[in-house]
């Protein structure tokens, strides 16, 4: 089994000590089972798992828009929405995180907030200063989502983020949306599909709760 996780180069280099890393061994995957994968290494031509994680925004001319408040990295994007287009082909199993969940959206043809503060989506930020603070819970929508099984509804979670899913993709469900406000936090597929989940907080962050990693040992489950 070969679980690819692309990321920054930055996160790339701190190599094991990466929390997605260390969420994936928590939730079951032998440490030669991950691959990271950073901006300008190759492609590998198969993998078994596709771990979409944080990290810059995803360029606004991607769905349309001038670039207004987003802080963009053009080779990122490049790889990651390749890596996304091969998943998908191959129904390999995706779990997509924070800037995943964006990056999914906007390659099956939804678009986002640049900023949820200046584009008036909610008066409450999103981006907490401690990466394990849990700041909002989150309400899981769908009854027959994937999530619904997965955690309690309401759910508290962390949050690191300025932008959202403004519209979601055509082929995508709003699974979970923020207590409250009603940002989207969880998307699925509404099309048949082995497993695919994307959700806006940090779960990697939260690894050591064992609800949050239960996201993490399902997702190497459907890998294998």
């Amino acid at each position: 089994m070969r679980i690819l996780v692309p990321m920054s180069k930055k996160e790339r280099g701190r190599g094991d000590e990466s929390p997605y890393l260390q969420a994936l061994l928590a939730g079951g995957a032998r440490p030669d089972e991950l691959a990271p994968l950073a901006p300008g290494e190759a492609l590998p031509a198969a993998f078994d798992g596709l771990l979409l994680t944080g990290g810059a925004d995803v360029d606004p001319g991607r769905y349309g828009e001038a670039n207004r408040a987003s802080s963009s990295d053009i080779e990122r994007d490049a790889m990651d929405f390749a890596l996304i287009e091969q998943a998908l082909q191959a129904q390999i199993p995706v779990f997509a995180i924070c800037r995943g969940m964006q990056v999914l959206n906007v390659a099956l043809g939804g678009s986002l907030y640049q900023d949820l503060l200046d584009d008036e989506a909610t008066a409450r930020s999103h981006r907490a200063p401690e990466r394990a603070a849990l700041v909002h819970e989150i309400e899981v929508v769908s009854p027959h989502a994937r999530l619904h099984a997965l955690i309690p509804s309401p759910c508290p979670v962390n949050s690191l983020h300025h932008q959202a899913v403004r519209n979601p993709a055509p082929r995508l469900e709003v699974t979970a949306r923020s207590s409250g406000d009603g940002i989207v936090e969880g998307l699925e597929p509404d099309f048949p599909y082995p497993w695919l989940l994307a959700v806006q907080w940090h779960p990697e962050e939260l690894r050591h709760d064992p609800v949050q990693r239960r996201l993490f040992e399902t997702f190497v489950n459907a890998c294998r």
